[in-house]
């Protein structure tokens, strides 16, 4: 399973104090059959003290 790299994932700050983030990016991995298939991901993360994080929403696709 591969996830996409820095230059290929989007991350969005939507707003601070408290931190949130979208991020939008891509996991390559092989299915049942051997055959590779892609998923493409959008999820928004968050923290309050920049120690604990949440992960408010994950959509793939």
């Amino acid at each position: 399973m591969d996830f996409s790299g820095r230059l290929d994932t989007l991350i969005a700050t939507l707003a601070e104090n408290p931190w949130s983030y979208q991020v939008d990016g891509h996991v390559d991995a092989d299915n049942e059959h051997g055959i590779p298939h892609r998923t493409t991901y959008t999820c928004t993360l968050s923290t309050a003290d920049g120690e604990a994080w949440t992960l408010d929403d994950l959509v793939m696709s």
